[in-house]
């Protein structure tokens, strides 16, 4: 021990014993006496902001004994550190009543958006009771392997142009060659449908209707009757005008629904339903594709006019259940 420290007692050295060892500041201490006081996080944040508005032309900053603070002078007003304190409660209370309500406003927003969803989506129910004017059939093919054959029911009263254009694509009655025989699948719509009927290109840009009503003519107008049906699962719909975003434009593009929804209620003229088959169209939207074109190609083999019921038709020949239970291809 040194000769400074055998003069200090344990009570640390007294005002006259430092004068004596000639002992001026704390660094002068032997490190036994050296104490430094800890600084909270608190302190040091207000720190900071005081040292920040201290560089502000005009702002005064009165500290008293022990640093404390006493009041902060700014033009034009006085504050004092109770006010500071209470400014700063209310700020903190402002930030928090600003952060829940943006909360409350997110969760009311995605509240009434997944209860739109719900509504928009739900199944407006069976397909209508209309009469059932002829029948015709699709088989479809993914490449060289057979899917299904989808029935169709058309509604020649409702719709009696769009129906006869269809069945003549169909029975291949056109005068030209035009039908749907070869013709692709080129589109999948979601897990809504299908679409079809391009038997010109196969890419959605080819479709021509095949009516004698409307010589040179591209399209035909719309049914508006067919427009007055709800989007049921299995309807048979006409998707020229909405293809090519120009009401009343009609030609050969169709699809075939594998799900009802009401978002889509008189956006299509539905001309048509599925009586049996339609767990192949279900397939058919579960396909591999990019950008909602199937990946393998999906085609019409086969199709004309149906005279058989379901019941009556040999479905030996069919692929089995076992090549509709993959659920991608």
């Amino acid at each position: 021990m040194s000769d400074i420290e055998k003069k200090f007692d344990l009570a640390g050295p007294t005002e006259l014993q430092m004068r004596e060892s000639k002992i001026k500041t704390a660094e002068d201490l032997p490190s036994r006496y050296r104490f430094t006081a800890p600084v909270s996080t608190q302190e040091k944040i207000q720190n900071e902001h005081l040292e920040r508005l201290s560089k502000i032309p005009g702002v005064k900053i009165l500290r008293g004994a022990g640093n404390r603070l006493l009041k902060i002078d700014i033009p034009g007003e006085a504050i004092t550190k109770a006010e500071l304190d209470d400014r700063e409660r209310k700020l903190k209370y402002t930030g928090n009543f600003a952060v829940f309500m943006v909360f409350s406003t997110m969760f009311i927003c995605i509240t009434f958006l997944y209860m739109a969803w719900k509504v928009l989506s739900a199944d407006p129910g069976p397909p209508p009771n209309e009469p059932i004017g002829s029948k015709v059939y699709l088989e479809i093919y993914q490449e060289d392997e057979r899917v299904g054959t989808v029935v169709l029911g058309l509604y020649t009263e409702r719709c009696p142009l769009t129906c006869e254009n269809f069945h003549r694509l169909v029975t291949g009655n056109t005068g030209d060659g035009a039908t749907l025989r070869g013709s692709d699948f080129f589109h999948i719509f979601g897990r809504v449908g299908i679409v079809g009927g391009d038997y010109v290109r196969n890419t959605g840009s080819g479709g021509r209707p095949v009516l004698p009503y409307f010589p040179g003519k591209r399209w035909f107008p719309d049914e508006l009757p067919g427009k007055d049906l709800p989007f049921f699962k299995g309807a048979l719909c006409s998707v020229g005008p909405v293809w090519s975003k120009s009401p009343g434009q009609n030609d050969s593009l169709f699809m075939i629904s594998s799900t009802g929804t009401m978002k889509h209620n008189h956006s299509f003229v539905i001309f048509g339903e599925v009586l049996s088959g339609i767990e192949y169209v279900e397939w058919c939207t579960k396909v591999r594709r990019r950008a909602g074109v199937p990946v393998r190609r999906l085609w019409i083999k086969r199709c004309g006019e149906y005279h058989h019921t379901p019941e009556e038709r040999d479905r030996s020949t069919l692929s089995g259940p076992a090549f509709l239970n993959t659920r991608r291809h």
